[in-house]
């Protein structure tokens, strides 16, 4: 809402610095409460309903942004001699503070992995992350690589059905939409139900397993790029959009019970970061340096970019995870046999 207040454009940069540490700080604390509520063969889906109501989240705030903005604009009159984008930021901010009283009355948990060696500095937990390498690196590796996918579709995919297919912006934004709003969500759950399916006939390894599983769909889905018809590729879109939030629940969910609870929120905020910028840096450069060069003069060629991308990304996911199978399957089995906290032997 202060951003609404703004004068300058400093103030506003400051604002939504502000706005942007706040969103920050949000999923490293909601996995590690998570982590104290649920038992480990429950975190997945409580991990996955949380990603569902964060892509549904952003997908409202577009619906409703819009429609705000409109309804605005429409007034003849603000009051308070206010503009629209300042009303704006006044109305979709203001349920904000409503959430936020409602959240006060939210328990803190138990520490169910019986932690009780007090607060971890952040150069502990790097210090613990570090020693501990070979357990995180796979996860970390993982959720890089199979991030990719997903951003070389938003970042690439519309111009691409423009070049290739003759589609405007519009309709290019139509297709991608429709099919991220509600397949993500669909997969996640499939996922969800297919981890407890796998953990309850006895596979520790249920979570990796997904990943792996995950690893394959994006491997054949990023083949999409090269499809030379638009109903061809939005086929094999569909699988594709089926995985970010099977793939990173169960991610999530190993990485909380692998790590002390007073050092989850590092982890899951190095993590972020590391998919985040990770992905975005492969997902970018890559694909436009392959269109511009192997590809060049190809009216095809930024599609050929995103497959060889993706591809590349999906098969690496798949090497690393299929490695880290019998590692994870007995994180996952010293945990359900000792349910009061994360495993520290592996």
């Amino acid at each position: 809402m202060l951003c609404g207040f703004s004068s300058t454009i400093l103030q506003f940069f400051f604002f939504r610095v502000g706005a942007a540490v706040g969103e920050a700080v949000l999923h490293p604390a909601a996995y590690s409460l998570i982590a104290d509520t649920f038992p480990p063969k429950r975190m997945v889906r409580a991990v996955m309903i949380f990603l569902t109501s964060v892509l549904f989240a952003n997908g409202l705030a577009f619906i409703a942004g819009g429609a705000v903005v409109k309804a605005i604009t429409s007034l003849p009159e603000l009051p308070f001699g206010l503009r629209p984008w300042q009303a704006t930021f006044f109305l979709v901010g203001a349920p904000g503070l409503v959430l936020a009283a409602f959240f006060l009355m939210v328990r803190e948990p138990d520490r169910l992995s019986g932690d009780r060696e007090g607060l971890a500095t952040f150069g502990d937990s790097i210090r613990y992350i570090w020693g501990r390498r070979r357990d995180y690196g796979p996860l970390y590796g993982c959720s890089l690589l199979l991030a990719v996918p997903t951003m070389t579709t938003y970042l690439w995919m519309p111009t691409h059905f423009i070049r290739t297919y003759g589609l405007d912006a519009s309709t290019s934004g139509y297709y991608i939409g429709v099919i991220y709003l509600v397949l993500p969500a669909l997969g996640g759950f499939a996922g969800s139900v297919i981890t407890e399916k796998w953990q309850n006939a006895g596979r520790h390894d249920a979570s990796m397993r997904i990943v792996l599983l995950c690893a394959l769909i994006g491997t054949v889905g990023g083949l999409a790029g090269i499809m030379s018809r638009l109903e061809h590729t939005l086929v094999l879109m569909l699988p594709l959009a089926l995985i970010p939030v099977a793939y990173y629940a169960n991610i999530v969910a190993l990485l909380q019970l692998l790590t002390p609870s007073r050092m989850r929120g590092v982890n899951s905020a190095l993590l972020l970061l590391a998919t985040n910028l990770g992905a975005a840096a492969l997902a970018s450069p890559l694909v436009g340096a392959m269109s511009d060069t192997l590809f060049a003069g190809k009216p095809w060629g930024l599609g050929a970019g995103v497959a060889l991308v993706n591809v590349s990304c999906g098969m690496l996911a798949a090497a690393i995870a299929v490695s880290s199978l019998e590692r994870f399957g007995r994180v996952m089995r010293d945990s359900v046999e000792r349910p009061s906290g994360p495993s520290h032997v592996l």
